[in-house]
């Protein structure tokens, strides 16, 4: 039944793909808002869009003058919306990790958290991680999700392409981990114990055997939205943490 959930969800977000276009506008409320399925910050639940960064997006829009509301934005595949805000003025995506190498591809507002990239494993099959070297040298086959930050991340730092597994939906990385596909799923951590407990998986069968990037996650804008939109959106941000909401909404997802 939980397998049968993930690949319906995929169906679902697939369909969205096809009849979702472009949206252009100099108006945080205009911009075409684009998320993926990623616990406890985006995602769906009894077809209701929510998380820590749904729930501050629409705080911190208000705030700024320009509230947006859940019908305003799109449950999309990672890729999709990354290339799209990459490529695409108009366009904002959440939840973003901020690092290095992406730091001028986009404009950025935040920090929504904190969160960790790490490699997950099945506790039975006694996998550990020394460091990432170890995935080289014993030829371990690790999942994940198409430009996903923890698979950009793998590459930076050296793994070779041919030991990752890409896949379009994060639900497909569970699955392949679950059946031993994979040896290891590489994304957050928090992400993959939602999402484990969300389907029904038993995660005291999971452990990260390693983490190997710290950050946070962020808005990211087409560079082409204007300065004004940004700023604008990052002092609804300040505001909401400031005057207490920002802790209210933790709280609700803990």
């Amino acid at each position: 039944m939980m397998l049968k959930k993930l690949l319906v969800f995929g169906i679902i977000v697939l369909t969205a793909i096809a009849i979702s276009g472009p949206v252009y506008g100099q108006d945080l409320k205009n911009l075409n808002i684009m998320t993926e399925y990623y616990p406890p910050y985006n995602y769906e639940k009894d077809d209701q869009l929510q998380g820590i960064a749904v729930d501050l997006l629409l705080a911190a829009s208000e705030e700024a003058g320009m509230p947006v509301t859940k019908a305003d934005i799109n449950l999309m595949q990672w890729s999709t919306a990354y290339q799209k805000t990459v490529k695409e003025a108009g366009n904002l995506l959440f939840s973003t990790t901020r690092t290095k190498a992406r730091e001028k591809t986009f404009k950025w507002a935040g920090p929504i958290a904190s969160d960790n990239s790490c490699l997950m494993v099945k506790k039975e099959n006694n996998i550990n991680f020394n460091s990432l070297k170890d995935i080289k040298k014993k030829n371990y086959k690790i999942g994940v999700v198409q430009d996903d930050v923890a698979m950009q991340l793998l590459l930076e730092k050296g793994v070779p392409a041919e030991n990752l597994v890409p896949r379009p939906f994060p639900g497909l990385c569970l699955i392949d981990l679950f059946r031993n596909n994979i040896d290891a799923w590489a994304y957050g951590e928090n992400a993959v114990l939602w999402m484990l407990g969300l389907y029904g998986f038993n995660s005291s069968e999971y452990e990260s055997a390693l983490t190997f990037s710290e950050g946070y996650l962020y808005f990211a804008f087409n560079p082409k939205v204007s300065d004004g939109i940004v700023n604008a959106l990052q002092k609804g941000v300040d505001t909401v943490k400031q005057n207490g909401k920002y802790d209210e909404i933790i709280t609700t997802y803990r």
